[in-house]
């Protein structure tokens, strides 16, 4: 507790704005799970969400360019704003039955969904150095808590007393009404900080990154490659769909299992701060394998309480991995190619995710609801080898 005295004031609200936040993502299962019931396959609502992503990749470099120099707080009250806008449009898509709405709403959702590198900007803002790494504890820790307690109790209401079509239609609209209520937030209660300028690499610069890519780098690259893709082709969609087709259950169901997740790295985040950095490689080993294990046992698993145990070893998993994952990978590449390189990385990444949605959709709607999870889980054992490539 003596690390969240010393933390700024900026920070202490941040973590709270995010807390605030954190109940109004549970549309994000509310949306799929009405696609769903209302008729449309799991492999046509994957498509909808891939032209979503296509068509916003092209305008959120517009709208980035746009928003480089302005204040972090504003481009927080615009994702809220944006957000709340693709919720309005998800509900008249239900409301009117028309897909071109949809399509529309996955649009604009994906919008927001680009804006969200200015959180970072603002943590480095707000988080000071010396103590950075360990308010990231309570920056986890806390909004994880708050999904503990409030999805399960959401869930309840939206799965259970209110499980009518035309009240969860509904309470798309309330989730669209209270991300816009959010929005107040970055604007007026938490304090604005300058935002630094960006670090740009020459042509020559990226030329010369070419010629001088260290061997290890290939491993490394194919590892972040890799579990970006493992993670983005079990999205939200097909965890619906794993719940509805699997376990003949809904959101209340889906609710428990991200309880159970976020209550789990809760738990184990300051205790896997006792690690040692010098087994970093081990430590993102284990975790991965259980990250491995627990999609594996979701896919082939038919009990809710099997799913749970999956949720929570996936969470374990996370939770030993994450102090460790990035700085470890990080660290086999030189520093002064470190920018292209990762740039590099991240535009494979997001070719990647974009397709994700769809190749998710026909792989659980051709094969079986449970093949993205087994996907998944391959392509982390398949990271897990990888490792070995490393050097210590």
């Amino acid at each position: 507790m003596e690390v969240w005295r010393k933390a700024p004031v900026a920070a202490k609200r941040y973590i709270f704005y995010h807390c605030l936040v954190t109940p109004t993502l549970f549309v994000w299962y509310v949306v799929p799970y009405l696609m769903l019931v209302k008729g449309l396959t799991v492999e046509e609502a994957g498509f909808i969400f891939t032209v979503g992503s296509v068509v916003s990749a092209g305008l959120s470099v517009v709208v980035g360019r746009f928003l480089d120099k302005r204040s972090p707080n504003a481009v927080m009250a615009l994702v809220s704003v944006v957000d709340s806008s693709a919720y309005m449009l998800y509900y008249t898509a239900f409301v009117l039955g028309n897909p071109l709405f949809l399509v529309l709403a996955a649009i604009v959702e994906k919008l927001s969904t680009g804006m969200y590198s200015v959180y970072p900007v603002y943590e480095y803002l707000a988080y000071p150095e010396d103590i950075r790494e360990k308010i990231y504890v309570f920056h986890n820790i806390l909004p994880l808590l708050s999904q503990a307690v409030t999805y399960p109790v959401l869930g309840y209401f939206l799965g259970v007393v209110f499980a009518d079509i035309d009240y969860l239609v509904t309470s798309v609209l309330v989730f669209a009404v209270a991300s816009l209520v959010l929005a107040v937030i970055p604007v007026f209660w938490l304090p604005y900080l300058t935002e630094p300028v960006g670090k740009h690499f020459s042509e020559e610069r990226q030329e010369k990154c070419v010629k001088e890519i260290p061997r290890e780098f290939y491993p490394v690259a194919l590892i972040i490659i890799m579990l970006g893709f493992a993670y983005s082709i079990a999205p939200f969609l097909a965890l619906v769909n794993l719940f509805i087709e699997n376990f003949g259950g809904g959101l209340f169901e889906i609710s428990l299992y991200e309880a159970a997740a976020g209550l789990t790295v809760v738990f184990l985040s300051l205790p896997v701060l006792k690690i040692s950095k010098n087994r970093a490689r081990m430590a993102v080993g284990l975790g991965l394998l259980l990250e491995a294990v627990s999609q594996m046992l979701l896919a082939f698993s038919y009990r809710l309480e099997l799913a749970v145990l999956s949720a929570v070893l996936a969470s374990a998993g996370y939770a030993i991995m994450d102090p460790f994952y990035m700085d470890m990978l990080f660290s086999k590449i030189p520093e002064d190619l470190r920018g292209s390189l990762l740039g590099g990385i991240a535009g494979v990444r997001k070719i990647l995710t974009i397709c994700s949605p769809a190749v998710a959709g026909v792989l659980a709607y051709r094969i079986s609801a449970s093949a993205p999870y087994i996907v998944s889980a391959l392509l982390i054992f398949a990271a897990i080898a990888l490792l070995y490539f490393i050097s210590d």
